[in-house]
């Protein structure tokens, strides 16, 4: 009769454990999977910055690769494009495609196309920061952004770049924000 009772006790205490086992081990795969999943967003989030950060201005005869902002993406030239280790300047489009549920955001260059990211809902967009500290859903805008107290900006074209750009989504929460300094890494004429 002890026996029994000590098996009893002895298989209630192993379900007990082999319970708290598989629940810890449970636990444990949620959290690597969120773990890597924001590792992932760590990454996309670096290289949206690198490519924005590197956008550099297309030649005065280059029309095809002029930057160009909308609120569904923009496209231009970038020293740092998502796709190759290569040296150089590569032309580039990153767009927000909505299939009605959610937003993608579909990176392209030359041959090379890759879904980067889903966000739920349909209206994520790409904002643009002028150095009036407005964001505007395209770029260039149609007037010069007013920088100082003198409004001048009417004798000045609208400048090439916005300060910053934003990715945001239908809630207007700010998924990505990068901002462009290609100014900070062009030699100084000074130097040649």
């Amino acid at each position: 009769m002890e026996t029994l009772l000590a098996l009893a006790i002895m298989s209630v205490a192993s379900l007990a454990l082999f319970q708290s086992t598989a629940t810890l081990l449970r636990l444990s795969e949620r959290t690597t999977n969120a773990a890597l999943r924001s590792q992932d967003e760590a990454v996309l989030q670096q290289s949206f910055a690198g490519l924005v950060g590197g956008l550099v201005p297309a030649w005065p005869k280059d029309k095809k690769n002029v930057f160009n902002g909308t609120s569904a993406g923009f496209s231009g030239l970038t020293r740092k494009p998502f796709h190759t280790l290569e040296i150089g300047l590569s032309p580039f489009s990153l767009s927000l495609e909505n299939d009605g549920r959610e937003s993608l955001l579909v990176y392209r260059s030359g041959k090379t196309e890759w879904i980067l990211q889903t966000f739920p809902g349909a209206d994520a967009q790409f904002l643009y920061l002028g150095v009036d500290n407005l964001w505007r859903k395209s770029w260039p805008p149609e007037a010069t952004p007013e920088a100082g107290k003198f409004s001048d900006a009417q004798y000045f074209d609208p400048p090439a770049f916005p300060l910053a750009i934003q990715l945001q989504t239908a809630n207007t929460e700010v998924v990505w924000i990068a901002y462009v300094n290609y100014r900070d890494e062009l030699p100084d004429l000074e130097d040649f």
